[in-house]
């Protein structure tokens, strides 16, 4: 629907959309630590929100992929990422396409 839309105001009035994703999360400790809920009935924070973006670039480095980009092999390029309010929580924002 979004793309017939804009295609419809490229049409009418010459409007380009540029749309961009964000993607929030958690991010907890343990390997599977979603498979384990209906076990221990918690999850258990990897980190406080102040210290999280410092886990996400760890995670890309680790990938062997440069910080902050580290989507980019999937054709994603990290405009942001930051911690959100709740612990463990972060939040990626993509350049908009």
């Amino acid at each position: 629907m979004l793309k017939a839309y804009a295609e419809e105001q490229f049409k009418k009035n010459g409007y380009t959309l540029n749309t961009a994703s964000e993607i929030e999360g958690f991010l907890f400790a343990g390997k599977d630590a979603e498979r384990t809920y209906h076990l221990t009935g918690k999850f258990d924070f990897i980190s406080t929100a102040a210290t999280i973006t410092r886990c996400l670039w760890t995670r890309c480095a680790s990938s062997s992929t440069p910080r902050p980009r580290c989507s980019a092999p999937m054709g994603f390029q990290n405009e942001k990422d930051h911690p959100e309010v709740a612990p463990s929580q972060y939040e990626i924002n993509y350049s908009y396409a």
